[in-house]
């Protein structure tokens, strides 16, 4: 019984090239969200401000107890960990978001916090 490697071949040409479709779409949504930070052009004390508008609009506490839920681990409080949240949430907006920054992550972190709640 002989197995005819050339019938495979369509099929492995066909999977490289959704590979590589894959592998350039990723690339672009990169290149496209880097383009939006440097339009948005956000310095170290955009993000503070936003994080503190958030903290004072959710009425949000000192302490720390939101570096677990939203913050890399680091931090020190929960304004670092808003501050944290902030930077990231920033570099997955889409464009019509850019225009209107404050509400949209009030609502989301409003999201996130619901969760973490209701688990």
């Amino acid at each position: 019984m002989s197995i005819n490697h050339a019938s495979h071949r369509p099929q492995d040409s066909k999977n490289a090239c959704e590979v590589s479709e894959l592998f350039i779409t990723q690339q672009q949504v990169q290149i496209k969200n880097k383009k939006r930070m440097q339009m948005l052009n956000p310095t170290a004390s955009t993000y503070r401000r936003l994080a503190k508008s958030m903290q004072y609009a959710m009425q949000i506490p000192e302490g720390d107890a939101l570096v677990f839920l939203i913050g890399k681990g680091n931090e020190h409080s929960n304004l670092e960990a808003l501050e944290t949240w902030v930077k990231e949430t920033l570099c997955t907006l889409d464009e019509e978001y850019g225009v209107a920054m404050l509400p949209f992550l009030l609502d989301r972190l409003e999201q996130t916090m619901n969760q973490w709640s209701a688990a």
